[in-house]
């Protein structure tokens, strides 16, 4: 039996670990390429103003935590 939390995680890692290049950046001056949903959910907390410094700079230094906090991150806003 799978509980809610295999679900989610397994949402999430099929979501974020897609490699299809189909959004469009939002941030300006960016080029026009098509990103991963991941790449674009990224980029999108890393320039949110309520992004903190320490929290950019830790994102920036590791990109499995940026991946990882962009997870939780869609959680919280999506429940």
């Amino acid at each position: 039996m799978l509980s809610r939390r295999d679900i989610l995680y397994d949402l999430l890692r099929c979501i974020f670990d897609d490699r299809t290049r189909v959004f469009t950046p939002q941030i300006p001056g960016s080029s026009t390429e098509k990103v991963t949903f991941s790449d674009l959910y990224v980029n999108a907390l890393f320039h949110s103003p309520k992004c903190s410094k320490i929290l950019r700079e830790k994102m920036r230094e590791t990109p499995e935590f940026a991946l990882e906090f962009c997870k939780i991150a869609l959680l919280a806003n999506v429940g």
